[in-house]
């Protein structure tokens, strides 16, 4: 929809190098000197010259071939930010886990550890009976 894919924090940024409107669902920017069509003409030489504006060349080239999510927030639209947000919030899901499954693993090896530790001091104390026996069983 035009209302997810404009960058309208471009205007906050740089004012209102033209104007835009939405009516039934198509985008449509407008000079600020646009004026009367003349006859014979499908636009005013205002929003003619637009096509010549190079924010608007950038903007149209990073809606054709897509914008890199290290370009400045304000050359986002509301979907490219949405897009950005949630693949930011897969990556820490998945570094949270990442962590998680390392903490997992040190419980566990420190768990096996402490089992080896009593077994070595059990041994030590020489209260054991046939030891082969215990280590054949360990």
């Amino acid at each position: 929809s035009p209302h997810s894919a404009y960058l309208f924090a471009f205007h906050g940024h740089f004012g209102d190098p033209w104007d835009y409107s939405v009516h039934r669902g198509v985008l449509t920017l407008f000079s600020p000197s646009c004026c009367e069509v003349k006859k014979g003409e499908k636009i005013c030489k205002g929003c003619n010259a637009l096509n010549e504006d190079k924010r608007l060349k950038g903007i149209l080239t990073r809606a054709e071939e897509g914008i890199h999510e290290n370009t400045p927030l304000i050359f986002h639209s509301l979907g490219s930010l949405q897009r950005l947000h949630w693949q930011k919030q897969a990556t820490i899901r998945g570094l949270g886990l990442g962590k998680f499954n390392d903490a997992w693993k040190l419980v566990q090896k420190e768990g096996a550890l402490q089992l080896q530790k009593q077994f070595m001091m059990v041994i030590g104390n020489g209260k054991v009976e046939q030891v082969e026996k215990l280590v054949r069983f360990a």
